[in-house]
């Protein structure tokens, strides 16, 4: 958690570069040619299969190699083949072919990408070792703010581009050379694995193909019912905030996830139970350091954008309160994956393309940005019921009846009580005190979340090291 916030901070001072550097049609322009790879390249390359290899590698240490470099090669295969294909579209409408072959490359290696780099660290992370990943992925971030620094007067969608791919090489090659020797190896992998990665993965990849649509398809309905500075406005929220929200969810999910793997096959009961507790303590993270980021909002615009997007704080605003939905919806993906129940996971990603579509066409037109965040957080919220109500029956009602409503409760009532405070244009002191204290309190009486469910966690997941 350390180092993915260390690396966080150091991006977050990159993106502020970038943002005052670009225009906002400019930022429009970089946020549609990384979508457009991103929903082809990112989610057919990514096949479902992460959790799935996860899973295998944590419950089978004895086949790990095998396991990897089937993986790794399987991956490999996909990338190679949807970059052609996206080239070739963008080939034949005269679009940005260097950029976007870039951004392909870019995907292929990152850490946060969660491609072929994921892939060879996955010896580690199935072994709840993640010092190694954690390491290189701060050097990642170290290297990506020095570049954007040194050519921050030269900035263009092409140039910041070009520095996220220098910037992920080393890091790929240090993670090949200590971890992926053996994986790359051609005759490591068996078709037999292979086959059985792809035959567990089609629900995954289904899921992810529905999920990255309804998440990609946003900046095209407002490009098309707005314009290309109102997808900067968007783009400017999403790369901004979008890291933030995602870190605690996504670093609690890649810790519990092996353990979750092995209890699932000796005490599924104990499975259910760190899954219940992890996913109580990030909903209440989430809420919480989202009523502090809209007391701050204001002053993360100014600093981070240099004011350019001064006009859009309703956008960021409302952007930030899908903070506790993804949280509740990354970690039961996650769980849903260790617990070898990946087909449930449709019903959240149609759920969520649903919300998504018919929140944008009804609400953008008249709002805009404002009217596509208000249909994401929409979405979002009927995402995150439904995933709470696929995971109390995916895990056959040992997950407690009573947790979907009181996390409703417990939701909306803080939404309530933000949304009165800042009616009442209470300052901002005064604001973080009544709504940390509004957190705890309702957190206490509905049971989100109690001292020594704290501390069985705690003991749990050091125990998995």
């Amino acid at each position: 958690m350390g180092s993915q916030a260390a690396a966080l901070l150091l991006v977050f001072f990159a993106q502020r570069i970038i943002l005052t550097a670009l225009s906002p049609a400019e930022n429009g322009t970089l946020f549609l040619e990384r979508r457009l790879t991103e929903l082809f390249v990112g989610l057919l390359a990514d096949f479902g299969m992460n959790g799935v290899v996860l899973r295998r590698a944590a419950q089978h240490p004895d086949k790990r190699i095998e396991i990897v470099s089937s993986a790794a090669w399987l991956r490999i295969g996909l990338w190679a083949l949807t970059t052609l294909g996206v080239g070739a579209y963008v080939v034949v409408s005269n679009g940005p072919l260097s950029d976007v072959l870039m951004w392909s490359a870019f995907l292929l290696i990152a850490s946060r990408t969660t491609l072929l780099r994921y892939t060879l660290e996955i010896q580690h992370r199935a072994a709840s070792k993640f010092i190694m990943p954690s390491l290189v992925a701060f050097a990642d971030a170290v290297l990506f703010f020095g570049l954007i620094w040194l050519f921050r007067d030269q900035c263009s969608p092409s140039t910041v581009i070009a520095i996220f791919l220098v910037s992920a090489v080393p890091g790929f090659l240090a993670i090949a050379l200590v971890n992926g020797a053996a994986a790359l190896h051609p005759g490591r992998a068996s078709l037999q694995e292979i086959k059985t990665i792809i035959t567990e993965s089609l629900p995954m990849l289904a899921y992810i193909l529905i999920w990255g649509f309804q998440d990609k398809i946003d900046a095209a309905i407002l490009e098309h019912f707005a314009s290309r500075a109102d997808v900067g406005v968007l783009g400017a929220a999403y790369t901004s905030l979008g890291p933030v929200i995602s870190l605690l969810p996504q670093t609690l999910a890649l810790v519990a996830l092996p353990e979750i793997s092995r209890l699932m096959s000796t005490d599924p009961s104990k499975a259910v139970g760190l899954a219940s507790g992890l996913l109580r303590l990030t909903l209440l993270c989430t809420v919480l350091l989202t009523v502090i980021a809209i007391a701050l909002i204001p002053e993360f615009i100014q600093y981070v954008t240099g004011g350019r997007y001064s006009n859009s704080i309703e956008v960021f605003t409302l952007f930030v309160w899908t903070a506790p939905c993804i949280g509740v919806l990354v970690l039961i993906q996650e769980s849903l994956v260790a617990m070898g129940r990946q087909r449930d996971t449709l019903w959240i990603a149609c759920t969520m393309l649903v919300g998504t579509v018919l929140g944008g066409v009804l609400l953008v037109p008249g709002y805009h940005a404002l009217g596509s965040v208000a249909a994401k957080v929409a979405a979002s919220v009927a995402g995150a019921i439904a995933a709470l109500i696929v995971l109390r029956r995916a895990s056959e009602n040992m997950l407690e009846g009573g947790l979907i409503l009181r996390s409703v409760v417990f939701t909306v009532g803080i939404v309530l009580v933000s949304y009165g405070m800042r009616v009442l244009s209470v300052p901002s002191a005064a604001y973080l005190v009544v709504m940390a204290a509004a957190v705890a309190g309702m957190a206490i009486v509905l049971r989100i979340v109690q001292v020594h469910e704290l501390r069985s966690l705690w003991y749990q997941l050091r125990g998995s090291r």
